[in-house]
């Protein structure tokens, strides 16, 4: 078998439409990268495999891979003491609820009746290897919210920055709703409003009155006609906030540090769930091309006899495409097909080339 074998017979298209029906990038590049081989025993192991998961979807319908993530880079740079971010743990955590997901589907179908054990084996031993990480996946549920937010119950220490950060946030707009609202300052504001300069809270002062306000000035309108002030009575109130943000930043870290050595510790078993995931999503989208092309297991020949019944071209509508009967007994050389030029006895080759292949 060569490149030249592949490409007459076109089996990377035949590849390419199975790939399709993978679910992740890494599944996809595998089935892409499958080339045929002639040790019989392999072959027939596939088969049964493939054969396997053939019928339990015919029985209890597809195994639900359909969000998983290769988390191979994020996992490596925790094993090596990296700290993760919460995209990361977001990731991970699709990952374990789609194992979760899968041997819950598996066992379910498995556990109606108990021939299906035996009948099922692969699938419940490779369901009995997906681990579950409750603990981890919990975790990771209570301290990230999404990307960018981490729970206020993350840490007790956390809560209570939090909670200093609302309550100077609220005595700073008590004491500035106060001043745009006094007959004193009004005169002075070109708006009656509070906005944000360099991250601290100001308000719009008309220049001609800068002066009159005494604070500290963050920035200039395009204008020039206002000032931006923080006014001195909330400087230090603003300063305090600057260092719980300071201290929340730190404790952010702290837990995701935390979490990080956690999955640290659990990082190789991480590995091998995802990869018994890509496993079942490559063996899934193999059952799913099968049943939809209505394919069979072949029984393979070991004395390089060929018997095809009811042969299709996989290239070709199945619904308009003649199916063939070939056979080739051993104590035959050739095989000599005739016919009008209209492409049958082109079909008739590729069709059991690819079958071959």
């Amino acid at each position: 078998m060569n490149e030249r074998t592949f490409k007459a017979l076109e089996y990377e298209k035949i590849i390419k439409m199975i790939s399709e029906r993978a679910f992740s990038p890494l599944a996809k590049e595998e089935i892409l990268n499958l080339i045929p081989t002639d040790n019989v025993y392999f072959i027939k192991d596939k088969l049964e495999e493939l054969d396997e998961l053939f019928k339990f979807i015919i029985k209890y319908g597809n195994i639900p891979i359909n969000a998983y993530i290769n988390n191979a880079l994020s996992l490596d740079k925790a094993k090596k003491g990296g700290l993760l971010n919460t995209r990361n743990f977001l990731d991970i955590n699709v990952s374990i609820r789609c194992a979760r997901d899968v041997k819950k589907h598996i066992f379910e179908a498995i556990n109606q009746d108990e021939r299906n054990e035996r009948e099922f084996e692969r699938l419940d031993d490779l369901a009995k290897n997906l681990e579950e990480f409750r603990e981890l996946s919990r975790k990771i549920e209570d301290i990230i919210i999404d990307v960018d937010l981490i729970s206020d119950k993350a840490s007790s220490e956390l809560y209570d920055i939090r909670r200093g950060i609302r309550n100077n946030n609220a005595k700073i707009k008590e004491k500035l709703n106060e001043m745009i609202s006094s007959s004193k300052y009004k005169k002075y504001l070109s708006e009656s409003i509070i906005t944000f300069r360099n991250n601290r809270y100001v308000i719009p002062v008309k220049s001609q009155f800068k002066g009159e306000v005494k604070g500290i000035v963050h920035d200039v309108s395009s204008t020039g006609a206002s000032v931006y002030i923080e006014p001195q009575s909330i400087v230090s109130l603003n300063n305090r906030i600057k260092e719980l943000e300071v201290r929340e930043s730190e404790e952010i870290e702290r837990i995701l540090r935390k979490l990080s050595d956690m999955v640290a510790l659990r990082a190789e078993d991480l590995i091998t769930n995802e990869n018994i995931l890509v496993f079942l999503d490559v063996l899934n989208a193999k059952a799913k091309f099968s049943i939809e092309h209505d394919c069979f297991k072949p029984n393979i020949s070991e004395d390089e006899s060929i018997n095809l019944r009811g042969a299709r071209h996989l290239l070709l509508d199945k619904k308009k495409v003649i199916p063939s009967d070939i056979v080739l007994e051993r104590e035959y050389l050739s095989l000599i097909i005739t016919g009008p030029n209209t492409g049958g006895k082109t079909v008739c080759l590729k069709t059991i080339g690819l079958c071959a292949l």
